[in-house]
């Protein structure tokens, strides 16, 4: 006689052997027998779950489990399979509420299984695979998750603190509001993951995959983000990246954050502590691609993440980090530019880098104001026997006046022709000059007067 769950309770029904041990042999994993449960045991487990029953409640709500031998003989018992290809004549698991605390359930299968509100505090799921499970409300302090596949599961609500689940899946998940604080999701792929509002305070996010992800008003306070891939994530207004650790950090991961096409959406960086060097991940990959195509298409990408990040930093007022962000993603154009030999473009932004840095250097503009001015008159003195006596102030005046005269050239008397090796340097000061003047009032007006 066995005891059968279906969708309206729990019947009373009679399996010959036979079709038991196929049952046992379409159930998922590893299957024990009747005897790896004692009769005890079982008369004890069928008890709780009829009385559950009979109240109206989950068959195994508040009922602790004790190994994961018992799983396999309710597995068994009521025809249920945790695998991922369910067999005719089985049903998933429908385990809410039961509880698993310090057990080691690691290679468990639990696809599509009904798994609300259980608890299962210090207990080991590594390799365990939850695809398109229920965890609503689950307790899981303390679970050691490593290499887990939790891929499509909802977690809504449920308290990882403290969880392990580094190398785990957790593609698409449904985790809105759960509690992740202290968790640990090295190398975790949480790609698509919905994490609004969940606390992810303290959380070890080193080298996880977040690409597209929901992080609406995630809490982030001092989680490690080190080589985290953000790409496509959405965050907003209400994330909270408080004291959140980006900044590289070889000895804990070689990679930099990657942000192309981060939906910023008003997420506050005033308290996020940025590197002075300011590199992404995402211009790492650049020299990862093997192919001129791939090269370039990483490059517009590259350039996107620099510019997001140049817009939402100075719409926030952090200048000086806007200012990194902003030179960076130009001088990805530019190597872009070359590499798609477009020499013309390419050159114009190298002239730009060396003059002013793109408009973000102004130390830089004034540096090359005065290399021009004392190299101009340093010609001037050499080459031409008009300034007598006081030649070195005459020379230097004579460059200042050049450089923003425009073809006015004071004190070379009149029998100076236009082919004069002095005005012909002149000339040349004065387009230089041009040059200069131009991107030194651009410069000042970007750097104190916004644009």
């Amino acid at each position: 006689m066995r005891w059968f769950a279906g969708s309206s309770g729990i019947g009373c029904v009679r399996i010959d052997e036979d079709a038991s041990q196929q049952n046992r042999q379409l159930s998922g994993t590893r299957v024990t027998t009747m005897t790896s449960v004692s009769d005890a045991r079982q008369a004890e487990l069928k008890r709780a779950a009829q009385e559950n029953n009979d109240q109206h409640r989950p068959l195994f709500d508040q009922v602790t489990i004790l190994s994961l031998d018992e799983i396999h003989w309710i597995y068994s018992t009521y025809h249920w399979s945790g695998d991922e290809q369910l067999a005719s004549g089985l049903q998933r698991p429908d385990l809410r509420g039961a509880i698993f605390n310090n057990l080691n359930l690691a290679n468990a299968l639990f696809f599509e299984a009904r798994l609300n509100g259980i608890r299962a505090l210090n207990t080991s799921f590594q390799f365990a695979r939850f695809g398109r499970a229920d965890l609503s409300d689950a307790q899981l302090q303390d679970a050691r998750c490593q290499n887990a596949d939790f891929t499509g599961a909802t977690l809504a609500g449920a308290n990882l603190t403290q969880s392990n689940f580094t190398d785990a899946t957790m593609v698409d998940i449904r985790a809105r509001g759960c509690i992740a604080s202290f968790a640990k999701f090295i190398h975790t792929n949480l790609q698509e993951a919905d994490l609004r509002d969940a606390d992810l305070s303290d959380a070890v996010c080193t080298d996880a995959i977040l690409r597209r992800a929901r992080l609406g008003g995630t809490i982030l306070v001092r989680a490690q983000l080190y080589g985290a891939d953000l790409r496509g994530a959405r965050l907003s207004s209400e994330t909270d990246l408080t004291d959140a650790e980006v900044i590289f950090n070889p000895k804990i991961s070689q990679r930099h954050l990657r942000l192309c096409d981060v939906e910023w959406n008003g997420v506050a960086l005033t308290r996020v502590p940025l590197s002075p060097a300011l590199l992404l991940g995402d211009e790492e990959l650049i020299d990862e691609q093997t192919t001129r195509s791939g090269r370039l298409k990483q490059m517009v990408e590259a350039s996107h993440a620099y510019h997001g990040l140049w817009l939402v930093l100075r719409a926030q007022g952090l200048s000086e980090a806007a200012s990194r962000a902003r030179f960076r993603e130009q001088q990805i154009e530019r190597r872009r530019q070359f590499l798609a030999r477009h020499i013309l473009q390419g050159t114009g932004l190298w002239l730009l880098e060396t003059v002013s840095g793109y408009g973000e250097r102004l130390r830089r503009t004034f540096a090359w104001y005065l290399v021009i001015i004392c190299g101009f008159a340093a010609l001037y003195l050499t080459l031409s026997g008009h300034f007598t006596g006081t030649g070195c102030v005459d020379a230097l005046v004579y460059s200042v006046t050049s450089f923003h005269g425009r073809g006015f050239f004071p004190g070379l008397g009149p029998n100076v022709t236009a082919h004069d090796p002095v005005v012909v340097l002149a000339a040349l000061e004065a387009i230089i000059g041009l040059f200069i003047e131009l991107n030194l009032i651009a410069t000042f007006t970007r750097r104190f007067l916004g644009n």
